[in-house]
């Protein structure tokens, strides 16, 4: 049994748009620091999606506490763009509140 063996590799990345002979070293740290990008931005993303969520939700929720004036406004009004309109008068919600 041999107690020692060498590999040989070619480690050629594109780093930057310019393809770059690296060390283990080199190839290592491009790497990490892409999925460290990679990470945030998934985690930016989820972030920002959870937030547009909240910002129905707490529509709902005004919606909710009033829920007959709601109802006889949207009744009261010729068609969808005007009840969008009167909800958003009169509660306070934004057009992403009242499509919802």
């Amino acid at each position: 049994t041999k107690l020692q063996t060498r590999v040989s590799c070619i480690m050629i990345a594109v780093v930057n748009n310019q393809p770059v002979c690296m060390s283990l070293h080199q190839m290592l740290k491009v790497f990490i620091d892409f999925r460290v990008e990679v990470i945030q931005r998934r985690t930016q993303f989820h972030l920002d999606k959870a937030i547009a969520r909240d910002h129905i939700v707490q529509g709902l929720l005004i919606a909710l506490e009033s829920l007959d004036a709601v109802v006889e406004t949207i009744r009261q009004s010729d068609d969808a763009s005007l009840a969008a309109e009167n909800l958003s008068s009169q509660f306070g919600l934004t057009k992403e509140q009242t499509d919802a």
